[in-house]
């Protein structure tokens, strides 16, 4: 007998029960987001997260760098957000136009990568460790 599940409900759920647990907060998370170039599927894919973060009552940051910004400055930019305490997790929206992503994305603090895609959180990932 198959199983039919309603995700668009079960996402409600998920939603509801993380917007709870963040009006709860004393201190409310943010999410500091780096989008680099002009691509349409990334522009949309952010604007998501953005719609998810304002319903759930956590804090959005977007910058824009355009395609050709220097892989230094954007790397600046993740060093500067790891400082922040205000900002609790960083993402760098993928793919990078010309960038390295690899530079970038291990620029972020291990504990503020939301995508999980830092090197020693992939290591805890693979390895069956507590990671992020």
């Amino acid at each position: 007998m198959a199983l039919i599940l309603d995700g668009r409900a079960i996402g409600a759920r998920i939603r509801g029960k993380v917007k709870d647990r963040v009006a709860a907060m004393a201190e409310k998370p943010g999410l500091a987001v780096i989008l680099v170039g002009k691509d349409p599927a990334s522009h949309l894919y952010v604007s998501l997260k953005k719609a998810a973060c304002e319903e759930a009552g956590i804090r959005f940051e977007l910058n824009l760098f355009p395609a050709d910004e220097p892989e230094a400055v954007i790397r600046a930019k993740v060093e500067a957000f790891n400082q922040r305490a205000d900002v609790t997790g960083i993402l760098v929206q993928l793919p990078l136009p010309s960038q390295d992503a690899n530079r970038v994305i291990a620029a972020i603090h291990p504990n503020k990568d939301v995508d999980g895609f830092h090197a020693e959180n992939l290591s805890a990932l693979c390895g069956g460790r507590p990671g992020i």
